[in-house]
């Protein structure tokens, strides 16, 4: 999206709203300590500490990232600066003894290399009672879900062409027409490629309680009848776009475990 700075950080601050909308009741963040992972521009972490969150903080592994977030904190959200603060890395950098009410997650988990890894680490930094909110998509089975940087074949009338061929094949395709960005595997496109599937196993093997799990969530006429395509036998991993998923650690418990 080619918008002049400004103009991109206001969009990406009223999807950072939209997106926190999408959880069944919201995302209460007034007076929490809350932990954006895989902040990209912060624009989550800035409607957090807008919405009254007690303390901010937002995490990842882009530098980049972390320079715009920071400079937006100073240019223009100076009134947070005493508590909110963005870090370069993941979450296995973090203190893990410093717990947090809210741990948020928006569009990461499908780039994350092993995001078994950080659920882990985001539980073990969870204080007890406190809810994990993860949204993510497309997931790479559904339409779309190379995030189109593959270019497959066909992918403009067929979104899920990228499927339709073997991996190596569409490697030596990338790196015929990406000469200076040679890849060697899919994943290190920063897509992990997992299935839906492969993500329910996740969340059920994680130890923590489910609230909510959310499928396809969408303000749009399309995720609606997406959803209602996975209902047919066989294509639930094909129309499976998006995931919203509410966990919850035990009140009390406050160990990784």
């Amino acid at each position: 999206m080619n918008l002049p700075e400004s103009e991109y950080f206001d969009w990406r601050m009223r999807k950072a709203s939209a997106f926190c909308a999408r959880f069944r009741g919201g995302v209460d963040f007034s007076g929490r300590r809350v932990l954006d992972v895989g902040c990209g521009h912060g624009a989550v972490s800035f409607h957090a500490a807008a919405s009254g969150a007690a303390s901010v903080r937002g995490v990842d592994p882009e530098r980049c990232y972390i320079d715009f977030a920071r400079n937006i904190l100073s240019s223009k959200f100076g009134s947070y600066a005493d508590r909110v603060d963005f870090v370069c890395g993941d979450i296995a950098d973090l203190d893990s003894d410093q717990k947090y009410d809210v741990i948020i997650s928006q569009a990461a988990f499908e780039h994350i290399p092993i995001p078994e890894d950080c659920l882990a680490g985001m539980k073990q930094r969870l204080a007890g009672g406190g809810r994990i909110y993860i949204g993510f998509g497309p997931l790479y089975s559904s339409p779309w879900g190379d995030h189109k940087l593959l270019d497959a074949p066909f992918q403009r009338f067929f979104p899920w062409s990228h499927l339709l061929f073997p991996e190596a094949w569409l490697v030596n395709r990338f790196n015929r027409r990406n000469p200076e960005h040679r890849i060697s595997a899919v994943r290190e496109l920063g897509i992990n490629c997992y299935t839906a599937g492969r993500y329910f196993d996740m969340i059920e093997r994680s130890g923590l309680g489910i609230v909510h799990i959310g499928i396809n969530a969408s303000e749009s006429p399309f995720g609606f009848m997406v959803n209602a395509l996975r209902r047919i036998p066989g294509l639930e991993e094909y129309f499976t776009l998006n995931l919203y998923v509410v966990l919850e650690k035990h009140a009390g418990c406050n160990s990784a475990t």
